[in-house]
């Protein structure tokens, strides 16, 4: 009879090789009886026939160079991220399939990468349920889900809005379905927006006056011409279609108006652009990046819808304590960025009572914030701009860096410059709603294109956002072609092409929400 000594000695040192019986089949699947088909020595795993093994400390590892003896099969090296449901210690940390909150999950794989339960989880920026990377409506995820990751309005299949964008992503802008209206009552969509049609709106076609009328903004009807152009040229003055009379010295900002020409700014907007509660429904204004941009006796005022002007402090009086309005971080004092966050209290005639406005404004710089295209990872607060965008998509994977405020698209190369996986991708001055309800403050941050712009330059022919280089196209509709229009915040950043000559104006899109782009 053998020594059992001898015996336990020939067990352990058995168990230091890798078993390797031959003749056994080289893929495999488990039946619903659970059973393994791979047979002795071997073990099923992911469709394969794995070796089974033993370590012994003090042994080397018995697997094959690349390999390694896990849970009793050899398998590959250690990975940076736990495989989920393989039974498996991928990333050799002695837990099998738990969760890996910074492994992130991959985009359109249908897989659970980081082990938490939900899948594709971590690619819809905007919040609306649909990802950038597949349409969840269509099978096995086909098409584009979303055209647009900033706008949570915007994805295949959404309901159509008259706020001048492509909503459903087919690429078409405020079209109608089966001759139902985008608007109630008596409202029409006219430039962007659900307005009662009258000849104070330019997009009322039907409404404009002849030669010999004006329009009475008040009433939004036509009548006879008070005044006549040529006799008051010829006295040096201009005709004010609001009054009919000839006049020598132009309206100031926040004064009443009915036409561009009745303002020193060549520029007659809609009050609620600026939320004034004037009973003019128009009035002079005159866009502006920061206070310098003023008169004396003016500010800079954000509104929240979006539209920026120059108004008298006496309409919109400086609160003690209010922080100083901005674009760029130059505008600011030493040690201090322009950042999104609550900067401006309403005082004034302002339709609605509110306080601290989120705009861009100068904020003291906190010990690690960080930079414009430094990782962010979802969270704003870590940046001293408080903006944190999406910056890099590919079918696989994305990444988050910090943005910054911005005057236009100028302003925006470092955000895409820095990050260095990304390529081919341009970035441009956006306005980036704080809130998906109706009466977020909008503010312009500088973001990353994707699939909702194109290349379209200033003035270019249109059909919606997504034909032009800043994703803005004004006046497009089912039956017309619209024109890019690129962000600004002054008049000095539009100019002319060719014989015509830009303004930088508020345009409507939507009910309440206005951007601030060069127009004609």
């Amino acid at each position: 009879m053998k020594s059992p000594w001898l015996l336990v000695l020939l067990g352990l040192s058995a168990c230091s090789w890798l078993i390797d019986p031959e003749s056994q089949p080289t893929r495999c699947a488990i039946g619903k009886d659970l059973k393994d088909p791979c047979g002795k020595g071997l073990a099923c795993v992911k469709g394969a026939c794995i070796a089974r093994c033993v370590l012994i400390e003090g042994e080397p590892d018995p697997c094959a160079e690349g390999q390694q003896c896990v849970q009793g099969v050899c398998t590959e090296s250690c990975q940076d991220s736990e495989i989920c449901n393989d039974g498996i210690d991928n990333d050799c940390d002695g837990s099998i399939d738990e969760a890996d909150p910074e492994a992130g999950d991959l985009c359109g794989d249908n897989i659970d990468n980081d082990c938490d339960g939900n899948v594709d989880e971590g690619h819809d920026q905007d919040g609306d349920g649909n990802t950038w990377c597949g349409d969840p409506n269509r099978p096995n995820g086909g098409g584009i889900g979303d055209c647009d990751e900033k706008d949570p309005n915007v994805f295949y299949g959404a309901d159509e809005r008259c706020d001048g964008v492509d909503n459903d992503c087919d690429g078409v802008t405020d079209e109608t379905s089966a001759g139902k209206s985008l608007c109630e009552g008596k409202e029409q969509c006219l430039g962007q927006r659900c307005v009662v049609p009258s000849c104070a709106i330019p997009e009322a076609k039907d409404k404009a006056c002849g030669p010999d009328e004006m329009c009475d903004v008040e009433t939004g009807t036509c009548v006879a011409k008070l005044c006549d152009e040529t006799e008051c040229n010829q006295l040096g003055e201009y005709c004010d279609q609001g009054t009919g009379e000839c006049r020598t010295v132009r309206k100031d900002n926040g004064e009443a108006c009915a036409a561009h020409s009745d303002c020193k700014s060549q520029s007659c907007i809609e009050s609620a652009a600026l939320r004034l509660t004037v009973t003019a429904p128009r009035v002079c204004m005159q866009t502006c990046c920061a206070d310098t941009d003023c008169e004396t006796g003016e500010r800079c005022f954000a509104s929240g819808t979006g539209a920026r002007s120059c108004l008298p402090i006496d309409k919109v009086p400086v609160p003690a304590g209010a922080a100083q309005l901005c674009t760029l971080d130059n505008q600011c004092a030493a040690g201090q960025s322009c950042a999104v966050v609550k900067g401006q209290d309403i005082m004034g005639p302002i339709v609605e009572s509110r306080t601290n406005l989120v705009t861009g404004a100068c904020r003291t710089i906190a010990s690690g914030d960080r930079g414009t295209g430094q990782s962010c990872g979802f969270a704003g607060a870590v940046c001293a701009s408080q903006a944190c965008v999406l910056a890099y998509v590919d079918f696989f994977s994305a990444s988050f860096v910090c943005s910054q405020t911005c005057r236009n698209s100028t302003d925006c190369g470092a955000v895409a410059d820095s990050p260095a996986n990304i390529s081919n991708r341009a970035s441009y001055c956006r306005f980036l709603t704080t809130s998906s309800t109706s009466g977020g403050d909008y503010v312009p941050v500088c973001v990353v294109a994707g699939n909702e712009v194109g290349s379209g330059n200033l003035g270019a022919r249109c059909a919606s956002g997504s034909n032009c280089k800043d994703g803005a196209c004004v006046g497009a509709s089912p039956t017309s072609t619209g024109s890019c229009a690129t962000t600004c915040c002054n008049d000095s950043q539009c100019g002319n092409l060719g014989e015509v000559t830009y303004y930088c104006r508020p345009v409507a899109f939507g009910g309440d929400h206005y951007e601030t782009r060069c127009v004609p």
